[in-house]
């Protein structure tokens, strides 16, 4: 936690500006970690950050966003909402990054730039909603993996008897492993390439099936008309759904653990702010294009038929349908890592020992059992509640607004009051209270999907692909 020398830093003092090319020169001596930690920090270049944060953002969950976001809001509304929510979160990533450094100190956690900025409470609250976020991600995440495994098996038996939570239980056990081989977000930079790579084959093959697909609909269903029609058979269904889509869109762009990506990124000529932009050059200049144009094409193939897992939409040939499930999986195992590293760094500095190395005896033993634990606990749920897309909503309501837009917003104004315009200054206010409105709206329409969908289906259900 901030010390009280730095915990009103925002308030106190005119926070540095390492944009300006004056201060560049000078700022690895100005700057220091305002914490210790057990993790390995400020190690990586901006474009290493860069396939970290396009693992957090382009994860399997991606495969929904046809329906979850194209089928509930139509052609116009979803295609302009989802460019409109890239610039939106782009910007609002661009002012968090500038938050890493307030008065020399180095502030490598959400919860420590919040309590440097607003005090205590806002860095409990930054806990219980990024902790939030983690947990429901993992969840999502392992729900997706045991999906993979199981479209994987059922493409070539025909043996039902292996259900989907028995898949999940694979999938966790899977997810343990990892986590135990690699301690912290440093150590994964070779598998979020990997990652990334697996994302661009299972989307290349996702894309090229669904255009075969399409220019096909009416070979392959005689008789059928392909309709776009907004989801929803009432206008409280359309604007509940039209809530999740929104909250769907928050979570597509941009993630809660932006701070502790940008962590690993050394401090660089221009400070860590600039480096970071490399960062989100790769996010939103590679990642973004790419689930938006699978979104796009999905929902032009199959329309109103489009399902929460594209691939499950996809018709041939089986063995590109196997490779793509197989990306998937291997993405998810490595997105759980990438997504639980606040968690892990947290227990890692609190109950390990940060003055010995990380693969001592010590700090290994701390990791073997809270790991294997957490794991354990977001496989159970995923198992018991195998419905991830309602948990993508519901993390982008009740977490991803009120942080990574209402609260970023909020602390950029205090600690750039002094050299930010009125204008930029208002555009911020209107934009933290406009995405408050928000999260109580979509909030609202995420936790209504989870009442409807544990009505529709019993726990531990065997769930198609």
């Amino acid at each position: 936690m901030a010390s009280d020398d730095t915990a009103h830093a925002g308030e106190n003092h005119k926070a540095l500006q390492f944009e300006d090319p004056k201060l560049s020169e000078s700022f690895s001596s100005q700057s220091t970690l305002a914490h210790a930690t057990a993790h390995e920090l400020c190690q990586d270049s901006g474009w290493e950050a860069g396939f970290h944060l396009a693992t957090a953002v382009d994860n399997a969950f991606i495969l929904g966003y046809a329906l979850l976001v194209m089928a509930f809001l139509g052609w116009a509304a979803g295609t302009v909402l989802f460019i409109l929510g890239g610039a939106v979160t782009l910007y609002c990533n661009i002012k968090l990054a500038n938050l890493c450094v307030i008065n020399g100190k180095r502030y490598t956690r959400f919860r420590d730039i919040s309590e440097a900025v607003f005090g205590r409470p806002a860095m409990w609250i930054t806990v219980i909603c990024q902790w939030i976020n983690i947990i429901a991600g993992n969840i999502g995440l392992t729900i997706l993996g045991g999906q993979a495994f199981k479209g994987m098996h059922d493409l070539y038996n025909d043996n039902q008897n292996i259900k989907l939570a028995d898949w999940m239980i694979v999938t966790g056990a899977c997810n343990g492993i990892f986590a135990l081989c690699i301690p912290h977000l440093h150590g994964l930079r070779l598998w979020s390439g990997i990652a990334c790579g697996c994302t661009i084959v299972f989307v290349v093959i996702v894309v090229g099936i669904s255009a075969y697909d399409g220019n096909h609909f009416s070979e392959q269903n005689p008789g059928e008309d392909r309709t776009y029609a907004v989801d929803g058979t009432s206008t409280a269904d359309k604007a509940f759904d039209a809530m999740g889509a929104l909250a769907t869109i928050a979570f597509a762009y941009t993630t809660v653990i932006t701070p502790e990506i940008q962590a690993t990124v050394r401090d660089g000529k221009h400070g860590p702010a600039r480096e970071f932009y490399k960062t989100l050059a790769v996010a939103y200049g590679i990642g973004a294009p790419v689930f938006l144009i699978m979104s796009l094409v999905g929902w032009w193939a199959y329309g109103d038929n489009v399902g929460s897992n594209l691939i499950a939409n996809l018709s041939h040939p089986r063995w590109a349908k196997f490779i793509a499930y197989l990306c998937v999986l291997i993405q998810t195992i490595v997105s759980v890592q990438v997504y639980s590293s606040p968690l892990y760094e947290t227990f890692d500095t609190h109950f390990g020992d940060i003055k010995q190395k990380t693969w001592s005896m010590r700090n290994f033993l701390n990791r073997l059992w809270y790991r294997p634990l957490y794991i354990a606990f977001t496989t159970f749920i995923a198992a018991l509640l195998p419905f991830f897309g309602d948990f993508v909503a519901l993390m982008g309501a009740i977490t991803v607004f009120p942080l990574a837009f209402v609260l970023t917003l909020l602390m950029y104004n205090k600690v750039y009051r002094e050299t930010i315009s009125p204008v930029e200054k208002m555009v911020n206010y209107f934009g933290a209270g406009l995405f408050s409105i928000i999260t109580v709206a979509t909030a609202t329409a995420s936790l209504r999907y989870i009442i409807v969908d544990a009505q529709n289906y019993s726990v531990f259900a065997n769930l198609a692909p």
